[in-house]
């Protein structure tokens, strides 16, 4: 799965709560914050626990604004061992 968010994220600590949700959820991937503030991720897994990855991507740490998460979807290839944030 690919997707975007867009919203008022707070960089690197945004970054280091996803990481670790994903890493509960044992979800594996990516994610990369760009200069025009969007985050780009790549998440794979079973689709409920990348799901519920999207879902606090969209929700975030109870005192986040919420976010807008844009899915594209691409078939599952086992591409990953663990879930990364990439500078």
């Amino acid at each position: 799965m690919h997707a975007w968010i867009y919203g008022k994220l707070r960089g690197k600590l945004f970054a280091a709560q996803l990481q670790e949700v994903a890493l509960e959820l044992g979800v594996t991937g990516w994610l990369r914050f760009w200069l025009d503030g969007r985050v780009e991720l790549v998440a794979e897994g079973n689709a409920d626990t990348v799901t519920e990855l999207l879902r606090w991507a969209g929700e975030g740490p109870d005192d986040a604004d919420s976010a807008e998460v844009v899915v594209e979807d691409e078939p599952y290839v086992g591409e990953f061992d663990a879930f990364a944030v990439r500078r």
